[in-house]
């Protein structure tokens, strides 16, 4: 009769979390700055303890046990993500966002609220399940830092960069100045990226569209794997190699400039006519590389067609000022923010 009744107030409790975090990423929608898709970097995925079938097997069962013992509530489970649950390495580093490092522990604690069912399962871990997740970690650890620089925010150790912080207290604070720091910034990124085309009129070669997309393919990963050797070059480093390949200028008749990609942008004026692009370079931390992704460009026709390899490295990730002149901030400010005016000018000096 207990072991029912816990499991009713399990399921109770995971409805509950289930209509809070779709309210959640509804408000994250609707502000323009959530992520449906991207592609976690090789440093988080070097992060999971259980990698093969059985090892997940064996952390599912902790939880199953945990689960049904009766002692749980959504409390004990932070302490038992902790201590016995936790899925990534507690203290590895995964992401760095502007001025602080994020770790597996703070991924184990947002994939505990978040995405709870697939991170306590013995299935593997996808992109699909954990990029979303680090799109709210890369944001939150903005909203804070620049909360701290325009509003004054104290970023001590119980909050703020270190493996052991106050995870609860971290996002109280988080919450309070969420909705002033999505007013007043929107998201941006330097990146860098290296692309090479094999469909496009401006190739202007006579390969078929397979053994065109096969040699770029070869050759964006000749240069994947030389910035994996040293990941301390920028991209550019590595354009010469590329403008001075044989198959590059002979064959496939690439142009140079389309060759290297340098970006400094908000996410609303990126300029890939393919979302799930975009997507992936916002899913990326400070340092990060992204995987080679496959993307599609519009066709003489305007339909979108597989037409460029891609990696992205991404040198920053920042938050810019929504409202460049003083009219800007008058007309657009939330009316619930405009009691704050004077204060909002003289930080945008307006």
């Amino acid at each position: 009769m207990k072991t029912k009744l816990y499991l009713f107030l399990f399921f109770v409790f995971l409805a509950i979390a289930g209509v809070l975090v779709g309210l959640i990423l509804d408000r994250l929608v609707n502000n323009g700055i959530f992520s449906d898709l991207s592609v976690a970097s090789e440093l988080v995925w070097s992060a999971e303890i259980p990698k093969t079938q059985e090892e997940r097997n064996k952390y599912s069962e902790k939880w199953r046990l945990f689960i049904t013992s009766g002692n749980f509530n959504f409390y004990n489970a932070k302490v038992f993500n902790d201590e016995e649950g936790y899925r990534f390495e507690i203290q590895r580093p995964i992401l760095e966002v502007k001025n602080e490092t994020l770790y597996g522990r703070d991924l184990n604690y947002y994939l505990l609220f978040y995405n709870f069912d697939k991170y306590v399962s013995s299935e593997p871990l996808t992109d699909e399940d954990v990029d979303p997740i680090i799109d709210m970690m890369i944001l939150d650890s903005l909203i804070l830092q620049y909360a701290n620089e325009y509003f004054g925010l104290n970023l001590d150790e119980l909050i703020f960069n270190t493996v052991d912080k106050d995870i609860t207290l971290r996002n109280f604070f988080i919450e309070q100045y969420r909705d002033k720091i999505y007013a007043l910034f929107l998201e941006n990124i330097s990146a860098e990226a290296i692309t090479v085309w094999f469909e496009g009129d401006f190739l202007n070669n006579t390969l078929t569209s397979d053994v065109a997309k096969n040699i770029a393919f070869t050759k964006i990963k000749e240069v994947y794997d030389k910035l994996n050797a040293n990941t301390r070059n920028s991209l550019e480093f590595y354009v010469d190699y590329l403008a001075t390949d044989s198959d590059i200028i002979n064959q496939l008749n690439h142009p140079v400039q389309k060759l290297y990609l340098k970006i400094n942008t908000t996410k609303e004026n990126i300029s890939f006519e393919d979302s799930k692009i975009t997507n992936a370079l916002f899913g990326l931390g400070e340092g990060d590389v992204s995987h080679i992704l496959l993307g599609k460009a519009k066709d003489s026709s305007g339909n979108l067609k597989d037409s460029y390899y891609i990696f992205f490295k991404v040198n920053s990730r920042s938050m810019l000022p929504k409202y460049t002149n003083l009219s800007q901030l008058e007309k657009n400010l939330p009316e619930e923010l405009k009691s704050n005016l004077d204060q909002y000018k003289k930080l945008f000096r307006l």
